[in-house]
């Protein structure tokens, strides 16, 4: 497996077990860094995978992840990703069996 495959299960896992996350999140939870996490983003937004929200400075305060969230800014908002219909279904369905592949991926990758 590629570490760019490897990159965008990581991305796949965090979504699944969130629902949404920005890229500070994605760096804490997958140890990645910042231009993997963008690269994994784009291919999971091309694959409608992933949809992006704008926020703006009022709503950081009523959204559910604004406490890991480091991604507020003075004015202007964060950027958030949330996993699709498409792939919540994946997480319901396959993803667990697949994510648990990932897992041991990742492992193997650690111990090499």
């Amino acid at each position: 497996m590629e570490v760019a495959d490897t990159a965008v299960l990581k991305v796949v896992r965090t979504l699944c077990e969130l629902g949404a996350v920005d890229v500070e999140i994605l760096k804490h939870r997958t140890g990645l860094d910042s231009s993997t996490i963008e690269r994994a983003i784009g291919v999971l937004l091309s694959s409608s995978y992933i949809v992006p929200v704008e926020l703006g400075e009022n709503s950081c305060g009523s959204c559910p992840l604004s406490s890991l969230c480091s991604s507020k800014t003075g004015g202007g908002g964060a950027r958030i990703y949330v996993a699709s219909r498409n792939l919540r279904k994946f997480c319901e369905d396959s993803g667990a069996r697949i994510l648990r592949y990932a897992n041991l991926m990742t492992s193997s990758e650690h111990s090499s």
